[in-house]
Parts: C-alpha cells; sequence; structure tokens
C-alpha cells in the first residue's frame, strides 16, 4: 500500500515530525537525526504562517519556540554554523554538536514534547 503524505498545514509537518521521531527510535543515524532537525526547526515556520498565526495562544507558543535551546542548536545545524556528528552509545556521545556532547534521545524527547504540548491543544 503506497501512503499519500499531505503537507498544507502544521498538524502535517508534525505528523512527519512524528514518523522521523519514531525512525530514530528505530534506528539512530546522521540521515534520520538530519531529516529530524530540519522538520523540527522549519515547523516554527510553519506555526508563524498558520491562518491562527494571530491568536494569543499562538503568539506566545512561537515566543517559546523561539527561545527553545533544543530549536536554536537546530537552526545552528541547519545554517551551518554548527556541524553534528551521530556516534554509537558505546563510542560514548551519541550527538555530537561542534564538540558538546548531547544526549539524542533526551534532545529528541525534548523537541516531541514541545511540540505536542501545542498540537495536543490545536
Amino acid at each position: 500500500m503506497i501512503d499519500t503524505y499531505n503537507f498544507q498545514t502544521p498538524r502535517n509537518i508534525f505528523e512527519k515530525l512524528q514518523r522521523d521521531s519514531n525512525r530514530l527510535d528505530k534506528v539512530m543515524d546522521g540521515d534520520y537525526m538530519f531529516n529530524f532537525i530540519s522538520t523540527a526547526y522549519h515547523l516554527q515556520e510553519w506555526i508563524k504562517k498558520s491562518p491562527v498565526k494571530s491568536s494569543v495562544a499562538v503568539k506566545r507558543f512561537v515566543k517559546r519556540l523561539n527561545q527553545d535551546e533544543n530549536l536554536k542548536i537546530c537552526g545552528e545545524i541547519l545554517s551551518a554554523s554548527k556541524h553534528f556528528m551521530v556516534s554509537p552509545v558505546e563510542e560514548g556521545c551519541q550527538l555530537n554538536v561542534d564538540g558538546v556532547c548531547v544526549d539524542a534521545e533526551k534532545f529528541k524527547k525534548d523537541i516531541m514534547e514541545l511540540y505536542d504540548v501545542f498540537f495536543k491543544l490545536k
């Protein structure tokens, strides 16, 4: 069966983020991590440009997104200001961002929880 994906709303992009997250649960690798980072970061823009962008709740949420340290890291990676490497856990640092060891599972979980709050309400 062929899945059809529709990318017209922030929820559609959030669903893609969920799929990216699920792939990382199965295989933690650089390609999947880059896809997750890209989707997580760009989801902000979809929310900012959504029809409900002028509501107080959305403005508050966008402000929270702008202040989130993990999303800042995503933006720095996507702009090539920082570089990252994914390694097996046995090597000590699963996600290395410009020499700083980041817990990849926590990084992914924190981003998912941030967006989950918004999409459970919307």
